[in-house]
């Protein structure tokens, strides 16, 4: 998913391994939707070795159908004004969203294809299915977007990222950086009541090109400070020094709820400690305000403020 968020920062995550771009205003940049898709497919395919399918359409309901139209290593467009075109070449089980039972109560009425349903006038289909899964058919036979839930994210990752004015390669700052969002993703976490034992990476460079970098621990991360330390760690091990920095990006993956995770295995007394303040901390925060207490260890990190003259 990494790979898909250099694209655009709309990105929407609906599964563990389906996602949503919204591409509007990138096309200076980027090339148009299709060029893009190529590209993708083609990094994709040679940074992990995986095949992708990938639909265009003008909302996500669309694209997504388009998707599964095209598996399983296909680019399919549907182009604006032939959506219910699309629409009709499809099965009525293809539909997305259309559950076993529903598709048996619509047999019941003898509605086998696409077109007899989209005969229906939505009163009806509310008054048989229900308001909501009568309105959801009703718009999707036609085309037109419907609610697309998305996948929590604070059940997948929690990350946070700084893009900078001016780009940047002094060490000090950088480190800076990387510490204040090492705290801001850790209270989430915390306050979202996760665990996590994946820690990312993201650096882009001035010219655009990301590198995006992983570790996997055997522990769950404990505190802020290791999360912090492990990330300048990384941040050593791949980061071109000879080029600046556009934009830093921290992240917690593969999050576990606490509960299970406390449950997977003991603490260790010392980690059990380190949570417990970062569990505290994070309470006082929720309380009174989240800029209003700050740990010591990040204050050292921060500037000092300059003297007025006089």
């Amino acid at each position: 998913m990494f790979i898909l968020k250099d694209y655009t920062p709309a990105f929407q995550q609906v599964s563990v391994d389906e996602a949503f771009l919204d591409m509007t205003g990138t096309e200076r940049l980027f090339g148009p939707p299709k060029e893009v898709a190529q590209k993708i497919k083609k990094r994709i395919h040679r940074e992990t070795g995986l095949t992708i399918s990938i639909g265009i359409a003008s909302n996500r309901y669309l694209a997504k159908l388009a998707s599964e139209y095209g598996k399983p290593d296909g680019l399919f467009i549907v182009e604006k004004g032939s959506e219910v075109d699309f629409i009709d070449k499809l099965e009525l089980k293809s539909l997305w969203g259309l559950g076993k039972k529903t598709l048996e109560r619509l047999n019941e009425l003898n509605i086998t294809t696409i077109e007899q349903l989209r005969a229906y006038p939505l009163p009806l289909l509310s008054a048989v299915l229900g308001d909501a899964a009568g309105k959801y058919l009703y718009n999707a036979v036609r085309g037109i977007e419907v609610e697309i839930h998305e996948q929590e994210t604070k059940s997948r990752s929690i990350s946070s990222e700084r893009t900078f004015q001016k780009d940047r390669r002094d060490l000090p700052g950088i480190k800076r950086t990387i510490m204040e969002l090492s705290h801001e993703v850790m209270f989430r976490l915390l306050n979202d009541k996760y665990r996590s034992k994946t820690v990312t990476l993201k650096l882009r460079y001035a010219d655009f090109t990301t590198v995006n970098i992983q570790k996997s621990l055997k522990h769950w991360v404990s505190s802020a400070e290791e999360f912090y330390g492990i990330n300048l760690e990384l941040l050593r091990k791949k980061w071109n020094k000879s080029r600046a920095l556009r934009l830093i990006g921290v992240g917690l993956a593969n999050l576990v709820p606490r509960e299970s995770a406390e449950q997977q295995e003991l603490f260790t007394d010392m980690y059990d400690k380190k949570r417990k303040v970062e569990e505290t901390v994070t309470e006082i925060r929720k309380k009174i305000g989240n800029t209003k207490l700050t740990k010591a260890s990040l204050l050292k990190y921060r500037k000092k403020p300059t003297q007025p003259p006089g």
